[in-house]
């Protein structure tokens, strides 16, 4: 199922906006994943590791959520003042807390000048199961579907005003 769904290329703030599909191959069964993303492009260095991502403190429930450097096998002496800038805008972390999502991630490519905002909501997924036989849609609600878009708007927003390096 390699189908993806594009918006128009000027979907404020986004340069491009899209919809597809993550196949995860179960025992008898598949589920494919939906994962939004959207491109934001820049023209300035910004000063900031090539990947993040959202988690959450908290072993037993769910605690405050946090943008976070994702390991990379290339060593990286880039500053971490981006991720300061994400994680205090509460704005953005109150919107962050009420997501239900599998991933929120974040990919910067410096010579393109190119972001990547990625998110994998648990709603909007379909579910093929062999045995037994069961195929459904599990649903995402319109309120995870606002929120999602509000997150990536708002983080688009922040990398949009980050100051030359």
């Amino acid at each position: 199922m390699g189908s993806e769904l594009h918006f128009p290329a000027d979907t404020p703030p986004f340069k491009g906006l899209s919809v597809r599909y993550e196949i995860d191959k179960k025992f008898l069964g598949r589920i494919y994943g939906m994962v939004l993303e959207g491109i934001v492009v820049t023209r300035r260095e910004i000063d900031c590791p090539e990947k993040m991502e959202l988690r959450y403190s908290g072993f037993f429930r769910k605690g405050r959520p946090f943008f976070a450097p994702v390991a990379s096998k290339r060593s990286q002496t880039a500053g971490n003042d981006f991720l300061k800038v994400l994680n205090e805008d509460q704005t953005l972390m109150e919107t962050c807390y009420k997501l239900e999502i599998e991933f929120f991630r974040l990919s910067y490519a410096p010579r393109e000048g190119l972001w990547r905002i990625q998110v994998r909501p648990y709603g909007g997924s379909y579910v093929h199961v062999l045995f037994p036989p069961m195929r459904y849609p599990v649903d995402l609600p319109k309120e995870q579907a606002e929120l999602i878009f509000t997150a990536m708007k708002r983080t688009a927003h922040q990398i949009g005003k980050t100051k030359d390096t």
